[in-house]
């Protein structure tokens, strides 16, 4: 433990001394030709033919505007990695990642990404070169017309439109050598002009034994104490195939995509249980069985207009069918009380489909205003079944919701930078379940403003506050049990209402012009003044996990990230949070703190790319539980070919623990991964195009429900 604690020290000691390192002067670049430019000039080009000539400015890094951040790729960032998604992250408002599948925000929070204005995933991104990315638009918040995808950052990649024929390959995979574990993904894509099909398989899997788990569950009245030492082994799946058709017409853009994605998932387990009550002991072998098996099909469809050139107006319809078999095995033997041999199965299938739409409206005025609208209907029905407990549920769930927001900037020359974000929506739900029907109207209120400094350029302070209601999830809603263990289960609460909270950022940050360096010191609040969160109880001898409401959580950290960059081909990254957390349960009186700390070092040039990383153990509270995960360390290097890249990483991340409390019972679960404690893969990409090679965006809609029945508190730890 000590060890691992020298070595994240060790990389923040490196990224600390990095910023004593001048900054490098970034160059400039044109298509096709390298410009030299000052910072905040304008570069204009012109054509006899009058043909598109976009021209990529280095020298000026980021650009703030209305209501985001314009960011410009350089040529060392295009270097790194073999994809867009690689190369996006090492821009300066992101972390950065190799061969990974999502986009974080330089403090942590899932970005989510739009390609030329259409909603995708980082998967999507993965299938285009870096090459292929003009520019980056970031939203710290999202407007109005992205409110009803997600209450998080928002990046949008601008891709570079190019009008030929193409037809390309694209292969990225990721296998583990000491256990299968592995990511892999292929797409083929055919275009003419704009118009498109494509086709593209993901599939993740994770297949390992020797998982110890060593658990303590004690019931204080009737007394007793159960503790386990089982192995487990664990098997996942994920595969996903889809194919879309895109036609694009001027002014019109039209996409349709299906989608199918199985997941099965089983966790084995085989111990030994000592069970102590009437003051004797009782040794028992144990075989427990989780399997999951999850089907969904989707179809998306989304159309674009442009009214009169310059107003878009945007239709997303998303329908989502998926069901799934829930099987839990229990078997006790007692070799001394053969009488009390037991058996407890418990199955349950799930079955939910969900209809969501949208629309949004965007309208500039001439005076640095802008205005959005967005609405949105979803419906969702939700149907299980548990034969042996001869019992049946159904639950729907009606939304409409409307939203707008007004943004204004000042942006007057030789003076600082002011921009003016408000943003508000109505939401309209209707719950109906067998027992309890709720309606109710929740309105979001959200602001954002910020200040850019004119003298010292590159400082900015920002601020966003939103108070905002959440629903809960079906599965959640439902009266359905789910066992963990033989006395221990998890039970829907169909009376669950809508989560209110409040979430108040003020960030500091600076950005040295022509530079990739960053500083950023944060204060974050978050308000839970209702909040639904994991409650324990017991009723005879069974003890029960449920989602309960609570009032006035306060959750707070203080949060110091930076990178530095020391050459063009080093740069460092860091982080040090420190958290407080202060809320009351009807059990459990929650005072804490704790700091979290990592770092990240990169070196790279136009062959190979190198990183390590390291972070501090994670913590979690979260009503009556309390998680822990142990310290992580990545190190990966890859060689980059002309189309091709061979790479090994590895991991280490160890265990996985929580414990939960109640005056009356208490448990403590920790499960150690001790043969996929150490992770080696072995990492390729390779891609082929025949004929003049082009990428567009791929219009995979990913607005779909994730509601499959199963809520994850009644899953085992880390399934």
């Amino acid at each position: 433990m000590n060890t691992n604690r020298y070595l994240i020290g060790l990389t923040l000691w490196g990224c600390c001394w990095g910023m004593a390192a001048s900054a490098q002067q970034v160059q400039t670049e044109a298509a096709d030709s390298a410009v030299a430019v000052q910072r905040d000039s304008v570069v204009r080009t012109e054509k006899v033919d009058s043909a598109l000539n976009e021209v990529v400015i280095k020298g000026k890094l980021m650009e703030k505007k209305a209501d985001h951040i314009l960011l410009y790729m350089t040529d060392e960032n295009r270097k790194f990695g073999t994809n867009a998604l690689d190369a996006v992250s090492t821009l300066n408002l992101f972390t950065a990642s190799l061969n990974g599948t999502k986009l974080e925000s330089y403090d942590r929070q899932e970005v989510f990404i739009l390609i030329n204005g259409v909603p995708s995933t980082g998967i999507d991104l993965r299938s285009y070169k870096a090459k292929d990315i003009k520019s980056v638009e970031y939203y710290p918040i999202a407007p109005a017309r992205y409110m009803s995808m997600t209450q998080g950052p928002v990046a949008n990649i601008i891709v570079k439109k190019r009008h030929d024929i193409l037809f390309s390959t694209y292969v990225n995979t990721g296998n583990a050598l000491t256990h299968a574990n592995g990511n892999n993904q292929i797409s083929q894509t055919y275009a003419d002009s704009l118009n498109r099909v494509n086709i593209t398989y993901f599939g993740s899997y994770f297949n390992t034994d020797k998982i110890t788990d060593q658990s303590v569950y004690t019931l204080k009245e009737p007394y007793f104490n159960s503790a386990y030492d089982s192995e487990t082994k664990r098997m996942f799946g994920s595969h996903q195939i889809q194919g879309s058709y895109q036609y694009y017409n001027k002014n019109d853009l039209f996409n349709a995509q299906v989608a199918y994605t199985t997941s099965p998932s089983h966790d084995y387990s085989l111990g030994h249980e000592l069970l102590t009550r009437n003051e004797s002991n009782e040794w028992s072998e144990s075989a427990d069985s989780v399997s999951i098996q999850a089907q969904s099909v989707s179809l998306n469809l989304y159309y674009h207009h442009l009214i009169k050139g310059n107003i878009p107006l945007s239709f997303n319809v998303v329908n989502t069918y998926s069901w799934n078999d829930n099987n839990q095995q229990f078997r006790r033997t007692y070799p001394d009380f053969p009488d009390r041999n037991s058996y407890l199965t418990n199955f349950s299938d799930n079955k939910v489909y969900a209809l969501i739409a949208n629309s949004a409206v965007s309208y500039t005025f001439k005076n640095n205003t802008y205005i959005d609208f967005g609405v949105k209907y979803g419906y969702t029905d939700q149907r299980q079944n548990v034969p042996l407990q001869q019992s049946a549920y159904a639950s729907q769930l009606h939304q409409e919701k409307i939203s707008a927001s007004f943004n204004k900037f000042w942006n007057e020359k030789n003076k600082p930078y002011y921009s003016l974000l408000v943003m508000a929506s109505a939401d309209l739900q209707q719950f109906k379940s067998p027992t309890y029907t709720h309606s109710t109207v929740v309105p979001n209120f959200h602001v954002s403003a910020d200040y850019w400094a004119e003298r010292l350029k590159g400082f900015t302070i920002q601020f966003v506050g939103k108070v905002y209601a959440q629903s809960p999830a079906l599965a959640d809603r439902t009266e359905i049990i789910s066992y963990m263990k033989p006395n221990f289960a998890y039970k829907g609460n169909p009376m669950l209402q809508n989560e209110w909270k409040g979430f108040y950022k003020l960030n500091f940050m600076y950005l040295p012009p022509q530079s990739q360096n960053k500083i950023a010191l944060h204060f974050t609040t978050s308000h839970g003044i209702r909040t639904n969160k994991p409650i324990l109880f017991t009723e005879g001898s069974m003890a029960y996990m449920q989602l309960k409401q609570l009032k006035n959580q306060l959750h707070q950290f203080i949060g110091l990230d930076g990178t530095w960059n020391f050459t063009k081909w080093l740069r460092f990254y860091y982080y040090l949070e420190y958290y407080f957390n202060r809320y009351d349960t009807p059990s459990r009186r929650v005072r804490n703190h704790y700091m979290r700390y990592g770092g990240m070092v990169v070196c790279n040039n136009e062959h190979w790319d190198f990183l390590v990383a390291a972070n501090s153990p994670t913590k979690t509270y979260n009503g009556d539980l309390t998680d822990k995960g142990s310290e992580q360390f990545c190190v990966e290097c890859q060689y980059k070919g002309k189309n091709w890249s061979l790479g090994a990483r590895w991991n280490y991340s160890s265990y996985l623990s929580r414990y939960g409390y109640n005056p009356n019972f208490a448990y403590k679960e920790n499960k150690d991964f001790k043969k996929s404690k150490y992770l080696f893969s072995i990492t390729a990409t390779w891609s082929f195009s025949k004929g003049r090679e082009r990428r567009k965006d791929r219009e995979r809609l990913y607005n779909n429900s994730t509601d499959n029945g199963i809520s994850t508190y009644g899953r085992p730890l880390g399934m």
